[in-house]
């Protein structure tokens, strides 16, 4: 479950929102927060992948994919000053 979006970060650009629940990483399925992290370990900043992510669509939720570009903590932690 999506927590919080970084204003300006890549989540937020590939349209990821607050409740979403991200459900793969580049058709790796997630099913924790530590079980992302450790797919993540395996990318870069700047690669893209593929996120698949299911948002409440009324009372039903619905799966979609978008990609985000990645990028590093460092970079991130920039944009909130």
């Amino acid at each position: 479950l999506v927590y919080e979006v970084t204003k300006g970060g890549p989540a937020e650009k590939a349209g990821i929102v607050k409740s979403d629940v991200i459900t793969k990483l580049d058709d790796q399925s997630v099913t924790s927060m530590e079980n992302l992290s450790s797919i993540l370990d395996y990318y870069k900043a700047g690669e893209k992948v593929k996120v698949t992510i299911a948002y409440r669509d009324g009372r039903e939720y619905t799966e979609k994919e978008v990609t985000v570009t990645l990028t590093s903590k460092s970079a991130i932690d920039d944009t909130e000053d």
